[in-house]
């Protein structure tokens, strides 16, 4: 392997990219492809490139890990010379653990259920609270509804016993103010000729 090749994979990431039981499952793999460091906690991402695409062979293609080990070992063009010899026997052999990765794993799982049982929690109070809000919406608009509405038969009633009282009320004219007709107008006499004066002694 280079000198210059930083170790910056952690044999947890790869761990929880595939969804594996262990951490030791990466340990037994690198181990396998023959990675002369595969003690290490971390490796370089060439060596994550071989255990990516093993997975991937192994996990999603279904392949045998020992041919999986093989096709990956002729695929190398050259890396062999850092690798050692693939060991398909290392797959299900080794059985130790790391217990401080293994312990940190656990932590993790622990806290990503919690975090999710949070979440969901979360999810069902605020589906709660909506609920609780739609159900006061349309209480409070059915009791909105069904009072205006008995108010209107209300006031609607009221007016109709006025309009009995007055059907039904008997009609007193005595202090009532009629209309009275006006007065004709005074018919002035034609004018009349002028009567022939008689003098007397004439006769």
């Amino acid at each position: 392997m280079n000198a210059n090749t930083e170790l910056t994979i952690e044999r947890r990431d790869i761990k929880i990219k595939w969804g594996l039981n262990k951490v030791s499952d990466v340990t037994n793999a690198r181990k396998a492809l023959g990675h002369p460091d595969w003690q290490n906690s971390k490796f370089s991402e060439e060596d994550s490139a071989e255990l990516d695409l093993y997975f991937e062979l192994v996990l999603n293609q279904r392949i045998a890990p020992h041919s999986a080990l093989e096709q990956i070992a002729g695929t190398r063009n050259g890396r062999g010379e850092y690798c050692n010899d693939i060991d398909s026997d290392a797959i299900a052999g080794e059985s130790k653990r790391d217990a401080n990765e293994e312990k940190s794993g656990a932590i993790q799982a622990i806290e990503g259920m919690t975090r999710e049982a949070s979440l969901g929690m979360a999810d069902v109070a605020g589906a709660v609270s909506d609920q609780m809000l739609d159900a006061f919406k349309i209480s409070l608009s059915a009791h909105l509804t069904g009072g205006l509405t008995e108010l209107a038969s209300q006031i609607r009633g009221n007016f109709g016993v006025l309009t009995t009282a007055v059907k039904t009320a008997p009609l007193d004219l005595r202090d009532a103010n009629l209309p009275v007709p006006k007065p004709a107008l005074p018919i002035e006499p034609a004018p009349q000729q002028q009567q022939q004066r008689i003098l007397p002694g004439l006769w």
